[in-house]
């Protein structure tokens, strides 16, 4: 058998065994000390935490709220206190119609609701300072592949592009190497190529020299002077341009004639004075008689030395 108590201080309804008739208790929401009355008595204030009842009691809105702060809310126990569908709005403490307190059920779902809130934004906290360009690097593979990793995230990489291994991208980065290589070895010696020709051009061209053909005989005492080498060695003058170039030379045949070449390609001899030397086969200098030594090349007379010893 149990008795039912009216605190008279919270309103609050109190549930309590028989057995505790007489006692002292304590209200378990406004702490009033009240003494439990007998079944037939009316309900005095008094009642021990000790001699607390094991059933639920009903609590109004406005108690609770007036009595309790956010922090003592926190660390209310529901288990302590349960809902009896049976109350119905009363007179509170304060006044006013106090409107029927939530079920358990609803307190700790709104208690579970508030912690998973401040997990989710302790958890939201701690993401932001994590490294963005570290937060999707691997735990497998070397130190130096995490970083390469990174290196790519960071320059814009999608993640549809595959990853290479450390090996792959060293021969990669070889492969490149190579080809750039060559661009810039191609382009050297296309520039070299084409200053070669124009160095071997300008050494044809002879200082583009003007050659006229020239031609002639040597003969002693009526008989040729064959098997030498005859020798036109221009005259030069201090800042004659005109001059500029090289001797020419010929071979003097069978019947003692020859005819001047300036290079292998180009025959002839360049226009001005020349000094007349004489070559064996071995090109060793031989005697040619002083008054003979000067002669001069025109450019448009007929250019034949017949020289009779």
């Amino acid at each position: 058998m149990t008795i039912r108590y009216e605190c008279s201080e919270c309103s609050s309804v109190l549930n309590i065994k028989s057995e505790k008739a007489g006692q002292q208790g304590k209200c378990p929401k406004c702490n009033c000390i009240f003494t439990i009355p007998k079944a037939s008595q009316k309900a005095e204030p008094i009642l021990t935490e000790d001699d607390l009842i094991d059933m639920p009691l009903v609590i109004t809105p406005a108690a609770v709220f007036a009595r309790e702060s956010v922090s003592a809310a926190e660390d209310f126990d529901p288990l302590a206190v349960l809902n009896s569908n049976s109350g119905s709005g009363r007179i509170g403490a304060g006044g006013g119609t106090n409107e029927p307190k939530p079920s358990v059920s609803d307190l700790m779902k709104e208690h579970q609701e508030k912690r998973s809130r401040e997990e989710s934004r302790r958890t939201k906290q701690k993401s932001q300072k994590v490294n963005p360009l570290l937060a999707d690097i691997e735990t497998s593979g070397s130190a130096a592949d995490a970083i390469a990793r990174s290196y790519e995230k960071k320059r814009g990489e999608t993640s549809d592009t595959p990853r290479l291994t450390r090996d792959e991208r060293r021969a990669a980065e070889a492969r490149n190497a190579m080809i750039r290589f060559g661009a810039q070895a191609g382009a050297v010696l296309l520039v070299f190529g084409f200053f070669a020709y124009g160095l071997l051009s300008w050494a044809l061209s002879g200082n583009t020299v003007e050659l006229v053909e020239v031609t002639g005989a040597v003969n002693v005492r009526n008989q040729p002077l064959a098997g030498m080498r005859i020798r036109f060695t221009p005259d030069r003058l201090p800042n004659d341009k005109d001059l500029a170039g090289g001797p020419s030379s010929g071979k003097i045949d069978a019947s003692g004639k020859f005819r001047l070449l300036y290079n292998p390609q180009l025959a002839g001899a360049i226009v001005g004075k020349h000094t007349i030397t004489l070559e064996d086969s071995n090109r060793l200098p031989q005697y040619w008689p002083p008054n003979f030594a000067h002669v001069e090349v025109t450019k448009d007379g007929v250019n034949n030395f017949e020289f009779n010893f």
